[in-house]
């Protein structure tokens, strides 16, 4: 990556807060009576998109031409010792690391008592969040202020610390055992999409341990964060493995954690939406709409202060009422839905995850095209295509490309088919994915875009309707993404009849 692209990249992922935060941080940097960093950062914010040749036609008169290189390194930097100095009383992590170097700096000065204070301030703070792997280094620094005040005392003093650091090393080994666990399932669970053979209670064996002996409930379990950490293994696994009511079980057990451990998880908000929101996912997909109500209404009651809090509450929140549109088929609730993503996206877009952004734009195009508004859902999918190059969610990126062909062909826009169809093709070839759908649907497309009588429109629309049903009887056939949405469509071109009519009437049966 080229540097001015990371320098392009930090700016537009700072929060308004943080802006403000660096702008009055910079003014105590200003080298003569020109602040260049100011002007550079100011200069770079405005930009959509980087661009260096307007940056350099800007300042083409500015003292600092020449050497804009260096100063865009330097502002790098600087914006981060800012954001450094920003954070450093809002999370324990960088409020111990403060109290570690004030610790350094006294025990060189000699001054042990003071010493101690600070250390004793460190780790509390280190035990209150279950920061185990910033203890060690802690004790060590309390046995250097322990041997220079020697005493008759300092050999007990001197074993109660080293039994001290020994427990701490063994809950951070069982915390880090976990998180390779975790890891590994989680690696494994994704590597498996689209090959439902492989995901089964066998996908546990990955872990490397036998997480099958440890409760998460139980409290002799090292720490909260293992428990948790525990809890999210079992229920990522579970929902791989398609047990969907074990991993709501887990579920509901990582939201009570959180929720009856605030002292451990208190600067962890964001990750509390979060665990929410994967429980209310489970039980959308699950059909337990009345317990997803709850859940719903216990993330908008939410107290958020941070703008990564109410971005990650935005990114979340929007997702999960647009997929409760989908599975409850509550098209009335659509345009609001999208005003809704369109006028909170620019505020949250530099924080928006990527694979979450691409699956609330899928969602959007689907619910489009299953409400006939062909030019709406083409442009959800022109929006995917901007997030690009990413890797996340590729099976909707490439589903995605694959729906255009048929949006084209409803749109009138035949001559674009072969272009369409051929990018579609590239991109596909490139997967190591099951893309049978995606295939079968830029084959048909091809035909529907070369016929010339309705006679033969008529045929081949029954014919990919044949195909689309053989698909359905697959194996993997009731996970197939799209699969559904594209039967609806076939079956309203083969009876005559709107594709929202359709929609709407087997919701009513549901």
């Amino acid at each position: 990556m080229q540097n001015h692209d990371k320098l392009f990249r930090l700016i537009k992922a700072m929060s308004p807060a943080e802006k403000r935060y660096f702008t009055l941080f910079a003014e105590q940097h200003v080298i003569g009576e020109t602040n260049n960093y100011l002007l550079l950062f100011k200069a770079i914010n405005r930009q959509e998109k980087y661009s260096e040749q307007k940056l350099q036609r800007k300042f083409d008169k500015a003292a600092f031409a020449k050497r804009l290189h260096v100063e865009k390194v330097n502002l790098y930097n600087l914006i981060l010792k800012a954001l450094r100095a920003f954070h450093s009383e809002h999370h324990p992590d960088r409020r111990i690391f403060n109290l570690l170097e004030n610790v350094r700096l006294l025990i060189g000065m000699g001054l042990y008592i003071e010493a101690d204070e600070q250390l004793t301030k460190a780790k509390k703070l280190a035990y209150d969040h279950e920061r185990f792997w910033l203890l060690p280094r802690l004790i060590i620094l309390e046995r250097q202020s322990i041997q220079a005040r020697f005493d008759a005392d300092t050999a007990a003093e001197i074993e109660k610390s080293i039994a001290e650091k020994d427990q701490a090393m063994l809950k951070l080994g069982e915390e880090l055992n976990l998180r390779d666990a975790y890891d590994r399932v989680l690696t494994a669970g994704r590597h498996s999409l689209n090959q439902p053979e492989l995901r089964t209670d066998k996908l546990l064996a990955v872990a490397g341990l036998d997480i099958s002996s440890a409760d998460a409930r139980d409290p002799s379990m090292g720490s909260s964060r293992s428990r948790l950490l525990y809890l999210t293994l079992v229920a990522n696994a579970a929902r791989l493995s398609g047990d969907l009511p074990a991993s709501i079980r887990y579920r509901y057990d990582i939201v009570r954690l959180r929720e009856s451990e605030e002292q451990v998880f208190r600067y962890e908000r964001s990750q509390h939406v979060a665990a929410l929101s994967n429980l209310g996912g489970l039980l959308l997909r699950t059909g337990n709409y009345e317990e997803f109500e709850t859940i719903l209404r216990k993330l908008e009651n939410l107290k958020l202060s941070t703008f990564d809090e109410k971005a990650e509450y935005f990114q979340n929140v929007i997702y999960l009422r647009v997929m409760y549109c989908v599975n409850r088929r509550q098209l009335g609730d659509l345009k609001k839905l999208e005003t809704d993503f369109a006028s909170d996206l620019q505020k949250f877009r530099t924080k928006l995850n990527a694979a979450r952004h691409l699956a609330i734009l899928y969602n959007l195009a689907m619910l489009n095209f299953v409400c006939g508004d062909n030019r709406k859902s083409l442009d959800h999918l022109l929006a995917m295509e901007e997030l690009a190059p990413t890797q996340h969610r590729r099976d909707l990126q490439l589903f995605g490309l694959t729906l255009k062909s048929i949006l084209h062909y409803e749109l009138g826009d035949t001559g674009l088919l072969t272009r369409i169809i051929g990018d579609a093709r590239s991109a596909l070839a490139q997967s190591k994915l099951q893309h049978d759908l995606e295939h079968c649907i830029l084959d048909y497309s091809g035909q529907l875009g070369a016929c010339r009588t309705m006679s033969a429109v008529a045929q081949c629309f029954r014919e990919f309707q044949t195909a689309i049903a053989a698909l359905r009887t697959t194996p993997r056939g009731g996970g197939i993404l799209g699969l559904a949405e594209i039967s609806l469509w076939l079956e309203s071109k083969v009876t005559r009849t709107p594709i929202r009519t359709i929609y709407l009437e087997r919701a009513q049966r549901q």
